[in-house]
């Protein structure tokens, strides 16, 4: 039995794991519930619904859940915004079935339905869930332009046989453009709804349809007790039987006599109310209400200062499945200065009874039972440094994912491929559709043959992208999206370029490149800090070994041994890698990927001449420009052009031939407007050179969109020497 033990003795059981079948106890604590106060307090709000009213005594609302959280039944409530049912109403009964909730009011309801207008009907629709928000992605074949909503408006959505309300989170809309052509072909508008009436769904149909509230209802609710939550008692997923509440009055329950100043017993009272949740996590059914009272009392023993702290689990049984709570004081909380009645809602927990039935309840993972004796009460932080020396079981990066073929293993991609994969405590997905498998078998191997492994524990609760970033740290590797799979951009020397860039490639005007100097008060150096492998305490190395002011990295997931050459890499990065290139390049072919050695041929030039423009034609090999003077001739090397208006604007260099005495051909349109001479403006300059090229190595940071068909692409210099004499040096790809 694993127990552990507070003040008085209060007896908080953690699981229980029987001998025969394993565990069928389990508790699992609630993050969102540590420390709450619980007070006596009402409601001062109003709320802003779709509603429909039925006479003689419905009001229905197009919403569940939070939306409708503040009305209870027998409070009252003021309605306005309506033609005929403006008032007040008390409230007899809430039904939340389907996606509405109606209020009976008992009578004074007249027949009135609420407006709304349709504000576009698209080509498709496409429903998705996140968290507790609904997501539409609605598209268009001919953009239309952007729908007239904004944060706070009320919808209705229709698709298929889906009729859904909600209120608009954020919107957004973007013009889709042809790969090929670069034209518009398409619209997609991105719909995000909170307080979504019903569940959320899930799915795709071939048409859709936004209606936007014309007439939405106010319903003033000030006055109605304020409720302290609801929260979820567990992650989506896990059911449980039993819930605990854990309630503490820090400073003593107690009372003062008004004459005498003596302290007396005091009561308190509070009322829980639950509700049974969905496998989406949207509530089914009404609240459950359960009434506590404590008494001093009841929880000291003779004797016992009446200012004694008093900590007490409260357990409400429930039916197997997933719930919510929420609670509230319903005894005022003294103000008097010598009385003391404060509570807080210290945790909440759900119970999950099991059964030898074969079933688990963590998945393949190890449990560990402890049974601690203390003659005196144990510390959260003792009992949270028991140490363990463990080894994961990981599986085996294939697909189909197979929980069965589990192996030992250290590896940074393995770890990745099980927190995405894993039907337990990972995400679930398909290893198929998620990964680029040979990619990250590829990364596996290249980790194991140089013995970089992952041995952190994440005892916090961290998202799926961070999870994997600590993960593949150590291996001067991260995640990346590319073909719509995830892989790994792997760091570490690059025997090939792998594309080259150059004036023929890159759009004219969009080069740049930024040299960064150091300042006075730079970091000098890095630090990196790990973890010991056997004492669990926190080591950190220094390089250069001089540094004052080094910059700190935590990686704890790394062995102590590559911490060095790790902070060795990330200073010779820094202090050398200072050049950084910029540029946009056309979509026609593949682009660059985050991590790749690529190429940037430049020219300089030595200049033989300039002219200015007297006449510009398009023909079938270009666009012919006349010059008022002879082209240079140019003895090898390769002939370029720069273009200078009357701004001093400069674009080029631009690839040229000489197709006559006076003229040049340009292969592409002209970057910029061109003006001839005579034409009433200062005529377009034309420079003409030979150029002698140079080339920069570069490794690509980032690739982002640059509008229709255009590639930005951000890229530093390429250091292989950073990689020299460390451990990484075994890292090339």
């Amino acid at each position: 039995r694993w127990k552990a033990y507070g003040p008085k003795d209060h007896l908080q059981r953690h699981g229980v794991i029987g001998d025969d079948f394993g565990i069928w106890e389990d508790v699992v604590t609630s993050v969102d519930v540590a420390g709450v106060e619980l007070r006596a307090s009402t409601q001062d709000q109003q709320h802003t619904l779709a509603a429909d009213f039925i006479a003689p005594r419905t009001i229905r609302l197009y919403a569940t859940g939070a939306a409708v959280d503040a009305f209870a039944e027998g409070a009252s409530i003021t309605v306005s915004g309506t033609s005929s049912n403006n008032g007040s109403f008390t409230i007899g009964a809430i039904d939340t079935s389907g996606n509405r909730t109606d209020l009976d009011v008992g009578s004074g309801v007249t027949d009135e339905t609420g407006g709304s207008t349709e504000l576009r009907s698209f080509d498709g629709a496409v429903a998705r869930r996140q968290g507790g928000v609904q997501v539409w992605y609605l598209s268009e074949t001919a953009p239309a332009g952007v729908l007239a909503l904004s944060a706070g408006d009320l919808v209705r959505v229709t698709a298929g046989g889906v009729d859904q309300y909600g209120t608009v989170e954020r919107y957004s809309y973007r013009v889709e453009y042809d790969a090929d052509e670069g034209e518009a072909d398409g619209g997609l508008h991105t719909l995000r709804l909170k307080d979504v009436g019903g569940p959320l769904k899930g799915g795709s149909w071939s048409s859709g349809t936004v209606y936007k509230a014309t007439s939405p209802t106010t319903f003033d609710t000030s006055g109605i007790p304020r409720w302290t939550g609801p929260f979820q008692v567990t992650k989506t997923g896990q059911g449980v039987n039993k819930i605990e509440v854990d309630l503490e009055f820090p400073a003593g329950l107690y009372t003062a006599d008004e004459t005498t100043g003596e302290l007396l017993a005091d009561t308190a009272t509070f009322r829980f109310q639950i509700q049974q949740l969905d496998a989406g996590g949207n509530p089914t059914g009404g609240w459950q209400t359960t009434d506590v009272s404590v008494s001093t009392g009841d929880h000291l023993t003779a004797g016992e200062s009446l200012n004694t702290p008093i900590r007490l689990t409260q357990t409400i049984f429930t039916g197997t499945g997933e719930w919510r709570i929420r609670g509230r004081r319903t005894s005022e909380e003294s103000t008097a200065a010598a009385a003391q009645s404060r509570c807080v809602w210290s945790q909440l927990k759900g119970r999950r009874i099991l059964r030898p039935s074969g079933q688990t309840v963590y998945g393949p993972v190890t449990l560990l039972a402890l049974e601690l004796e203390a003659t005196a009460g144990l510390s959260q932080a003792a009992i949270e440094r028991i140490r363990v020396a463990a080894t994961r079981l990981l599986p085996k990066i294939r697909t189909p994912y197979d929980g069965d073929q589990l192996g030992r293993s250290r590896s940074p991609a393995r770890a990745v491929y099980d927190m995405l994969t894993n039907p337990h405590y990972g995400l679930g997905y398909d290893p198929a559709r998620i990964f680029d498998l040979v990619e990250l078998r590829a990364a596996r191997v290249l980790h194991s043959g140089v013995g970089i492994t992952f041995d952190h524990l994440l005892t916090d609760q961290v998202s799926a992208r961070e999870a994997i970033r600590l993960a593949l740290q150590p291996a001067l590797a991260d995640m990346q999206i590319y073909n719509g799979k995830v892989s790994i951009r792997q760091e570490g020397p690059k025997e090939d370029r792998t594309l080259l860039f150059s004036p023929l490639n890159v759009i004219p005007g969009t080069l740049r490149l930024n040299f960064g100097f150091r300042s006075v008060g730079d970091p000098d150096g890095v630090k990196v800090v790990t973890l010991d492998p056997d004492s669990l305490a926190e080591r950190s190395v220094v390089w250069p070994a001089s540094a004052g002011r080094p910059t700190e990295l935590k990686i704890y997931g790394m062995h102590p041994d590559f911490a060095q050459d790790f902070a060795r890499v990330r200073w010779q990065q820094r202090k050398a890698g200072r050049l950084i290139a910029q540029f946009s390049v056309r979509g026609e072919s593949r682009l660059a990927r985050a991590g790749e050695r690529v190429g940037l041929s430049w020219p300089t030039f030595g200049w033989g001449d300039a002219a200015r423009l007297i006449a510009v034609d398009e023909t079938e090999d270009g666009w012919d420009l006349t010059l008022d003077r002879p082209v240079p001739d140019i003895d090898g090397g390769i002939r370029w052009t720069q273009l200078r208006q009357a701004d001093g604007t400069v674009v080029g260099p631009l690839a040229m031939t000489k197709s006559g005495p006076r003229r040049i051909t340009l292969p592409d349109e002209p970057p910029i407007p061109l003006h001839v001479l005579g034409g009433g403006q200062e005529p377009t300059h034309v420079a003409i050179g030979k150029g002698q090229n140079f080339l920069l190595d570069l490794t690509v940071d980032t690739v982002e969109m640059d509008g229709p068909g255009r590639g930005k692409i951000t890229a530093r210099l390429y250091l292989p020497s950073a990689y020299e004499g460390t451990v990484f040096a075994g890292l090339a790809t």
